[in-house]
């Protein structure tokens, strides 16, 4: 299997290494097949911290949707991607009857009781099988870590594939322009164009989001999220409504 990770980080040269790189590492996938997108200024800073073995890229400095196609339009059409955050503490799945229950403490957080680890190579082999059978061109994970709400099995419908960790086809010609909830409009595109997602509902990514230095947390306010919303509204009426909720973000949810 061809495939490439590529990780969009901000000021994380460190964080990096003790979250997503520790991960994929253990996971057994060889640094060749990692590059790193990092703000114009950063590169230095990453390489010293990382040392050899990584590809470190100029993203941008002109926000996530730069960085997005910039990823696009550096690996040739075609290409098996999969793109993720620089803060994943654990790659899970939900147990079955048969799996342990017994709790680990790993990354600085505590795996959830109904949740096991699985190997994010597993998940990428699987998430290509489903592409080419299905003929689509993106997979997603459930979007929140809760395996209450969690279910067997994946999805081809319109359900929304989060940015913390995705494999898609680079076809070149979906092209985002929101810069705070890009994973929601590359959702829409894809189903769009394709007919349909894979979306797994039994297997989730726990990631650092909107904690600590760096990243996302920086950029993304309460202003910004509201222009997201405008836009998404506007743009995808057919796809989009408000969503109530108790954060300070505004938010957004897929009708199918």
């Amino acid at each position: 299997m061809d495939y490439v990770i590529a990780i969009r980080s901000y000021r994380r040269s460190e964080k990096i290494k003790q979250k997503t790189l520790r991960i994929l590492e253990k996971d057994g996938i060889p640094k060749e097949n990692i590059y790193i997108f990092v703000g114009t200024d950063e590169i230095d800073d990453y390489k010293k911290s990382l040392g050899d073995g990584y590809t470190i890229l100029d993203g941008g400095d002109k926000g996530t949707n730069y960085c997005n196609n910039k990823i696009i339009s550096y690996f040739p059409h075609y290409k098996y991607i999969i793109q993720c955050d620089d803060d994943i503490n654990f790659v899970l799945e939900l147990k079955t009857m048969n799996d342990s229950l017994e709790r680990k403490k790993e990354n600085g957080r505590i795996e959830p009781k109904g949740l096991k680890q699985i190997n994010t190579l597993d998940l990428i082999k699987k998430g290509k099988d489903l592409l080419d059978s299905h003929k689509y061109n993106l997979w997603g994970t459930y979007p929140v870590v809760n395996d209450y709400f969690m279910k067997d099995g994946y999805t081809t419908t319109l359900s929304f594939c989060i940015g913390r960790m995705f494999g898609f086809i680079n076809t070149r010609d979906i092209i985002i322009q929101d810069d705070c909830r890009d994973d929601y409009e590359r959702t829409i595109l894809y189903y769009e164009r394709d007919g349909g997602v894979i979306r797994f509902n039994n297997i989730t990514i726990d990631a650092d989001t909107y904690v600590g230095k760096g990243g996302l947390a920086e950029i993304r306010t309460i202003e910004k999220m509201e222009d997201s919303c405008k836009y998404l509204l506007n743009k995808y009426p057919n796809y989009v409504k408000r969503k109530t909720t108790r954060g300070k973000y505004p938010e957004i949810r897929l009708v199918k």
